[in-house]
């Protein structure tokens, strides 16, 4: 998948977007590439297909979450930038909080941002639990132990918030384990398949996790 597929896919499936997203798409790429050795950004067998394994996958948040202007967002442990740099780029009315631990990260996020023009993203050095702010939607995609990750981003939700989850096959198939996991945390949860064919030959699912209002 390139740049002029993702686009007729966006149109075709309904996801607006600004007319200057796809030029920043395309220098992220560029400087995903120029970076990633040294950076260790993402699977170096994954930079020939950025389009399709991390732009389209990081915005089929839009499907199930408009993200309107005002709503605060956190990248938790953002990595080289998805979900966080591409939906900062595709709604930048909202604000994002881009988490992220590893220097050398941090500063491949602060030049992306830069290079990118985005002033709608914040990036946090640090571990994301320790961030003060907290967050209307708070974005886990390829995290480590949802075990863990998951009760931390609770922790950073405003009251409404609620966490979005990127699953795979393997999280579903354990639904029942998660609904008791988030059971015991004051919390439930609602998985949303992809639409078909927006990532042909993968079945992904989007997990909302939101907490429960404690009863007086």
């Amino acid at each position: 998948m390139q740049a002029d597929t993702l686009k007729s896919k966006c149109t075709e499936f309904g996801i607006e977007l600004p007319e200057n997203f796809w030029g920043k798409m395309e220098r992220f790429a560029e400087l995903m590439k120029a970076h990633n050795d040294a950076a260790g950004l993402i699977s170096p067998k994954d930079t020939e297909n950025i389009w399709e394994r991390h732009i389209a996958d990081s915005l089929a948040l839009l499907f199930f979450e408009e993200i309107p202007p005002g709503k605060v967002v956190m990248d938790f442990g953002a990595g080289g930038g998805f979900p966080g740099i591409v939906l900062a780029a595709a709604r930048p009315g909202a604000h994002f909080v881009l988490a992220e631990s590893v220097g050398k990260k941090v500063a491949f996020l602060k030049l992306a941002a830069a290079e990118l023009e985005l002033p709608n993203v914040e990036i946090f050095h640090g571990r994301a639990e320790r961030c003060s702010l907290r967050f209307d939607i708070v974005a886990l995609r390829a995290t480590g132990p949802l075990t863990k990750t998951i009760p931390k981003s609770l922790k950073l939700l405003r009251p409404g918030g609620k966490t979005a989850l990127w699953a795979g096959k393997s999280f579903v198939a354990r639904r029942r384990y998660w609904e008791n996991f988030l059971q015991k945390r004051h919390a439930a949860m609602e998985i949303k398949e992809y639409p078909p064919n927006w990532l042909p030959g993968r079945q992904l699912f989007m997990t909302f996790i939101s907490k429960i209002p404690r009863q007086a």
